[in-house]
């Protein structure tokens, strides 16, 4: 039993200086200190929350995110709200660039429908190109 609560508070300790870790990268996100987000978050890869410094790093700059970074995230994060929000951001920013070819996301069964949710946000019908 004693060793089990001094496992506690080792566990709590590591779990504290986590989490002020994360608050730091994600200051350090804020305030455009790339390098130093990333030297914060590569020592949180085992934190909870870990997913949510990737999320947030991904969509303040998804207007220039390359479409693999994207793919990656919806398929390491499937299991998580958070790939529902990218999703979605990403195929309205889509939507609202104009762009004619559908995205391959690891998680929607066709393009077509991937598609279907584009052109809902663009409020068009028009026929647009597949990537092969």
């Amino acid at each position: 039993m004693v060793l089990w609560l001094g496992w506690t508070t080792a566990g709590a300790s590591t779990l504290d200086e986590q989490r002020q870790e994360f608050l730091a990268a994600e200051r350090a996100l804020a305030a455009g200190q790339s390098e130093r987000f990333a030297e914060l978050s590569a020592e949180l890869t085992e934190y909870p929350l870990y997913p949510y410094l990737q999320y947030a790093d991904l969509t303040s700059r998804l207007a220039r995110a390359d479409a693999k970074a994207v793919r990656r995230f919806l398929s390491d994060y499937a299991d998580t709200p958070l790939a529902w929000q990218l999703r979605g951001r990403s195929l309205r920013l889509l939507a609202a660039k104009g762009v004619d070819k559908a995205p391959s996301y690891p998680d929607i069964s066709t393009r077509e429908k991937a598609w279907t949710v584009v052109q809902a946000f663009k409020g068009e019908g028009d026929q647009v190109k597949l990537l092969p």
